[in-house]
Order: C-alpha cells, then sequence, then structure tokens
C-alpha cells in the first residue's frame, strides 16, 4: 500500500487552461498561476475497522456468606429462682414452730437459689451453634473498551492506501488532492 496520493498532472493542465481562456481570470476553483493546485475527490472506501482502546477498572462489592458460629446464650435464671421460692417454702415449714421462722425462710430461699442454678447450668449449655453472615469488601476487575478512531483502507486511482481517522467515514472518503512543482535542478 502506498500512502501517497497523486493527481493526474494533465487533467489539472486541461482544466486550468479551459478556465484561463474562457473566463479571462488569473486564478480559479483552487488553482493559482503561482503553480500550486488543491482539490477534492472522493475515493471509495475498501474496509473500516474500529480501533479500540481497553481500560480496567477496579468496582469494590461487598461479599457475603452464611457461616455456623459457636455463640454464647444468654443465661437463664428461671433455675434459680424456682429453686429460691423451693427453698424459702421448704426453709418456712422446717422453721413452723420456732421463734426464727423468717430465718429459715431465707436461708432455704438462698439455698434452694444456689441448688437451682448449678443445676440449670449443668443441664443446659451456655453456647448455642447459630448462622452467622460474615462480610468482606472484595474488588471486581471489569474491562471497559472504547472505540479511539478507525483504521481505514481506500482505493485511489487504482492504488490502496490507509490511514486512520477519527470516525468512520462510510462508503466514500473526501481526498485533498494538491499538485505542487518540483524544480529539478
Amino acid at each position: 500500500m502506498k500512502n501517497r496520493a497523486y493527481f493526474p498532472v494533465k487533467s489539472i493542465l486541461a482544466k486550468s487552461c479551459l478556465v484561463f481562456s474562457c473566463l479571462g481570470l488569473s486564478f480559479a476553483s483552487g488553482i493559482t498561476l503561482a503553480g500550486n493546485s488543491v482539490d477534492y475527490v472522493y475515493a471509495n472506501v475498501v474496509d473500516s475497522q474500529p480501533m479500540y482502546e481497553t481500560e480496567y477498572i477496579n468496582e469494590p462489592q461487598q461479599h457475603c456468606w452464611q457461616e455456623e458460629r459457636q455463640v454464647r446464650q444468654p443465661q437463664s435464671h428461671t433455675g434459680t429462682i424456682l429453686g429460691g421460692i423451693v427453698g424459702a417454702a421448704v426453709g418456712n415449714e422446717l422453721g413452723h414452730g420456732h421463734s426464727n421462722k423468717n430465718v429459715g425462710a431465707v436461708a432455704g430461699a438462698l439455698l434452694g437459689a444456689s441448688i437451682g442454678r448449678d443445676v440449670s447450668v449443668r443441664n443446659g449449655s451456655r453456647y448455642a451453634y447459630r448462622q452467622v453472615e460474615q462480610c468482606e469488601q472484595v474488588n471486581r476487575r471489569r474491562e471497559k473498551s472504547y472505540i479511539t478512531g478507525y483504521q481505514v483502507t481506500y482505493r485511489y486511482q487504482g492504488e490502496l492506501y490507509s490511514t486512520q481517522m477519527a470516525r468512520d467515514p462510510g462508503r466514500r472518503i473526501k481526498l485533498r488532492v494538491e499538485v505542487s512543482p518540483v524544480d529539478d535542478d
């Protein structure tokens, strides 16, 4: 593929002579007497491929799961209370007929509460197993691609040319053709 553009000199000279002779102008449609000429033509696009750039983005996300954990159970005071009531009743009955009836009831309540607490602790577990939600933050890597331009191949006067453009030109591409003389010494 060639990266140069050229325009047939004979065609330009013929056009300029016709314009100059018919209109009597010193310059017309981009052609000057100073020897430089610019013209615009269209060429057929053979291929146009988008060019991509990829960007990697880290996105923080929360990841959660269920996990079985041993947790401390709240302690029940039912055994202690029940033992105190039973102990007070027994102490009251034992102290019936004595002058220290109230002292027996109090002593029985304290002893019964202590026994009730000990029985509750031995028979019941202080720990239980429960499902607990656990979470942690993790980074997920994501790709984002976007078009940065187009690699365009076009045919001009039987030759293939390639260029990069910001936009897709479609089926045709506009070319600026410039002809200027070269002084060969």
